[in-house]
C-alpha cells in the first residue's frame, strides 16, 4: 500500500496534538492502539485506557463502515489532549474516513455496539461530514485533575437475558 505513515504531533505546556493516517485494513486497529498509547502524554491511566478503546473503535467502524476499509482505502486518527489548562482536562478523539453513500448521517448507539460503548465513556459524542463525503466521527473525555473520570458513569448496562447464555449467568451468580 501506498499509504504514508508519519505522525504528526505537536506538544507545548498545556496540551498534546497529534494526527496519523493508517491504511484502512483491519490489522491497523491494534497500530491505532499502540500509537495512541504511545503518545498520550501525562495521561491518568483510567483515562487512557478509555481512549485507547474510543481510539480503536472508531477506527474499526471507520474501516468496516465506509470506503476507508475498501483497496486503497485510508482514514486519519487524530487525539488532543489538554491536560494543564484553568479549565477541565480533556482529550478529544476523532476519526476522519473517507465516507460512505449507504450513511443517512444518523448515528445510532445500539446496546451491543461499539458507539453505545463510545456514548458511555464519553462526555460527548458526535459526527460531521463534508461535501465530498468524508465523515469525522469524534468523542471528548473530561477527567479531573486527579485523574478520575469527570462523568460519572454508572453501571454498565445490563444485556437482555435472551443474550446471557445460562452458564453466565449461573457464574455471576455465585458467591
Amino acid at each position: 500500500m501506498g499509504v504514508k505513515q508519519e505522525a504528526i504531533s505537536t506538544a507545548s505546556a498545556s496540551a498534546l496534538r497529534w494526527e496519523k493516517t493508517y491504511p484502512g485494513l483491519a490489522s491497523t486497529a491494534q497500530e491505532v492502539r499502540s500509537d495512541v498509547q504511545a503518545i498520550l502524554g501525562p495521561c491518568p491511566d483510567l483515562v487512557a485506557d478509555d481512549v485507547i478503546l474510543v481510539a480503536s473503535e472508531l477506527a474499526a467502524n471507520a474501516i468496516r463502515h465506509s470506503q476507508s476499509g475498501q483497496a486503497d482505502g485510508t482514514y486519519t486518527v487524530g487525539v488532543l489532549h489538554c491536560f494543564e489548562s484553568e479549565k477541565i482536562p480533556y482529550v478529544w478523539i476523532q476519526v476522519e474516513d473517507q465516507g460512505s453513500p449507504s450513511w443517512d448521517g444518523i448515528m445510532r448507539p445500539e446496546p451491543l455496539h461499539g458507539l453505545a460503548l463510545i456514548k458511555y465513556l464519553s462526555a460527548w459524542m458526535g459526527s460531521s461530514e463534508r461535501p465530498d463525503g468524508c465523515r469525522t466521527v469524534y468523542a471528548r473525555l473530561d477527567y479531573r485533575a486527579d485523574g478520575t473520570r469527570l462523568r460519572e458513569t454508572g453501571p454498565v448496562p445490563e444485556l437482555p437475558p435472551d443474550l446471557i447464555s445460562e452458564d453466565i449467568t449461573a457464574k455471576a451468580k455465585a458467591p
